[in-house]
Formats: C-alpha cells, sequence, structure tokens
C-alpha cells in the first residue's frame, strides 16, 4: 500500500512540475536535474550546481531512507 502512495505522489510531482515549466514558457531559461538510481548506485545530473547539489542531496536522503527501510524489516 505504501508503494501505491509514494507511486502517486510521485507522478502527481511529475505533473506539477511539468505544468509549472509550461506555464513559465518564454519567461526565462528552464534548467533541469535529476537522479537515476541503479540499485545503490545513484547517477546525478544537473544544468547548474545547485541543481546538481539539491540532486545529490535528494539521493542521499533516497538511500538513507532505503537503508532504514530494509533494516526496519
Amino acid at each position: 500500500m505504501l508503494g501505491l502512495i509514494l507511486m502517486i505522489i510521485g507522478i502527481a510531482i511529475i505533473v506539477v512540475g511539468t505544468l509549472l515549466t509550461a506555464l513559465k514558457a518564454g519567461r526565462g531559461e528552464v534548467k533541469s536535474g535529476g537522479v537515476l538510481l541503479i540499485g545503490p548506485f545513484p547517477i546525478v545530473w544537473g544544468s547548474s550546481s545547485k541543481l546538481a547539489l539539491a540532486a545529490t542531496v535528494i539521493a542521499i536522503i533516497i538511500l538513507i531512507s532505503m537503508t532504514l527501510l530494509i533494516m526496519m524489516r
């Protein structure tokens, strides 16, 4: 059940981000960044150093929370 809730929240975040980006189109530049987790190995990218740093922090938070969830089983 928790997995389904997290998937719905993730999809909602993506939709909101896409809509906000579409509404801001033509009023400046668009920057992007993200994290791709392949097992325990994060691949982080960003079009600016701030976004790359934010993505790195998010990746660390995700890895810590995954580790804690696995340990609590």
